[in-house]
């Protein structure tokens, strides 16, 4: 993961949207805060990170090392925090696939956990009939690399989406509403988008089992969810489009993608190709997967996240399509959940003749995603350049 992840990162310093936020580090240093963003998790850690490296012993050693930390010092701890995010995110997708798949009892479970973490960290959307020309732009990539805000974000927004799944109908308890707290508004100051979508979809998932009224876990959904998400949600809103700020929130219709796509009818076409795998192990196994409660809160989730990013847009900043990061969040957790469910139904063991078919209309949908991942991983290693 360090060296694979590690090498594509340090290639995006120049061309992502790294850039900006490592300025946007110096001058939370320079001036002791920020207008924007409004989510400073990202610059905070940098600067931390920046003070407790021991620059000062290889200062000592040469001169040249000076001159490389006083110009690079910032780019470094960028590298070693988003570094450590990536390690972090594959531990928790590791230890959720064991978690799942060791009931299975199926031989070399460890080595497809740890193949399955890699390729869940990789795939993209199915761009082959777009490439090169258009290999992000209109998709729904849940895995981009030239966003450490959105990179930081996922460890928060997947631990957070597991916590939730656990405590929906358990007992209340004080540590579960204490971690939940912690886990939302760590992942809002990284990048509020996660939670944005998720509070609504929560919502929407409890209207759905209304049935089920009685057994949720409400201390847990208000105290733990609604109310430190609703707080830090409306301070980040009122510091992005109030005061010093002339943006503002407009409804408007597929307005800011139709700048990067045709026509409506190809950003449908767009948004299929971006979740095809989970869609269609979904429907194929349907009898199986239909009660899992993990993979109904995933596809809720990016329902509800599909509303802001194709229906509003901001006023000034609309070529930046950040209500778009709410589906990219969500389709990365789908994929997460759809291989977990996959390998709790041995939809990989294809030399079992039970739905051998299906296992192979599944595991080739999948791979056309990892394909495009993997072209999408090199492009962005041999030729990083801004975004298409």
């Amino acid at each position: 993961m360090i060296a694979v992840f590690g090498e594509v990162t340090y290639r995006q310093l120049k061309t992502g949207d790294f850039s900006d936020h490592i300025v946007w580090a110096h001058e939370l240093v320079d001036k002791g805060y920020l207008f924007r963003p409004a989510h400073q998790l990202f610059q905070q850690l940098v600067i931390i990170v920046r003070a407790f490296l021991p620059f000062n012993y290889f200062v000592r050693i040469n001169q040249t090392f000076k001159q490389i930390i006083d110009l690079k010092s910032y780019e470094i701890s960028t590298m070693v925090i988003i570094t450590i995010v990536y390690v972090i995110t594959a531990i928790i997708i590791y230890k959720q696939f064991i978690k799942e798949w060791d009931a299975t009892k199926t031989k070399n479970n460890y080595w497809l956990a740890g193949g399955s973490t890699l390729a869940v960290m990789l795939i993209s959307p199915i761009f082959l009939f777009t490439l090169p020309d258009q290999m992000y732009l209109g998709y729904i990539n849940g895995n981009p690399f030239h966003n450490p805000t959105y990179l930081l974000l996922r460890p928060f927004a997947l631990l957070l989406f597991l916590h939730t799944i656990k405590n929906l109908y358990s007992k209340s308890h004080w540590s579960a509403l204490l971690i939940a707290g912690i886990l939302i508004v760590l992942g809002t100051m990284s990048k509020a988008s996660f939670t944005l979508t998720f509070l609504p979809a929560v919502g929407f998932y409890v209207i759905i089992h209304l049935r089920n009224f009685r057994k949720f876990n409400w201390p847990y959904l208000i105290s733990g969810l609604a109310i430190p998400g609703s707080i830090i949600l409306g301070m980040q809103f009122v510091l992005s489009y109030f005061g010093n700020s002339d943006d503002s929130i407009i409804f408007a219709p597929f307005q800011a993608i139709l700048n990067y796509v045709p026509n409506i009818g190809l950003v449908l076409i767009f948004i299929l190709l971006s979740i095809l795998s989970p869609l269609i192990l979904t429907l194929l196994y349907w009898k199986q997967v239909c009660n899992e409660p993990t993979l109904q809160l995933a596809w809720v989730n990016f329902l509800t996240a599909l509303i802001p990013a194709l229906f509003f847009s901001e006023r000034i900043n609309w070529p930046s399509i950040n209500f778009w990061w709410g589906p990219m969040c969500a389709v990365f957790i789908l994929f997460v959940v759809t291989v977990s469910v996959a390998g709790k139904n041995k939809v990989f063991c294809v030399l079992n003749p039970t739905d051998k078919l299906k296992k192979w209309i599944v595991l080739s949908i999948f791979g056309l995603h990892l394909i495009c991942g993997i072209i999408y991983y090199f492009s962005s290693v041999f030729f990083p350049a801004p975004i298409i």
